[in-house]
C-alpha cells in the first residue's frame, strides 16, 4: 500500500514532527514546493523544520518519499535512491 504525503504526512506516534510534502506557499507560508520534515505543535510560528535536496539552494535536486507500510525511500526523482 503506498501512502501520498500531500494527503498523509509519515510520523510515529506521539510525535510533533512529520515528513509531507508540501505545495508552494502552503498556507500562505512562502515556502517552495517540497519534501520537508516540520513540526505539528501548534504554537510554532513557522512549522518547516528543514527542507530535503541535494545540491546547492538554487540547483538542488528536490527529494521525494515513497512510503510502503512501514518502509519510508528517499528517493532524487532522476535515478536511483538515497
Amino acid at each position: 500500500m503506498k501512502v501520498d504525503l500531500r494527503s498523509f504526512p509519515f510520523s510515529c506516534r506521539g510525535s510533533y514532527m512529520v515528513l509531507s510534502e508540501t505545495e508552494r506557499n502552503w498556507n500562505g507560508l512562502n515556502n517552495e514546493e517540497g519534501l520537508y520534515l516540520r513540526t505539528v505543535h501548534s504554537s510554532a510560528m513557522n512549522p518547516f523544520v528543514v527542507r530535503f535536496q541535494i545540491g546547492a539552494q538554487r540547483e538542488g535536486i528536490p527529494c521525494r518519499a515513497e512510503i510502503q507500510e512501514a518502509a519510508l525511500v528517499l528517493s532524487l526523482g532522476i535515478r536511483g535512491k538515497l
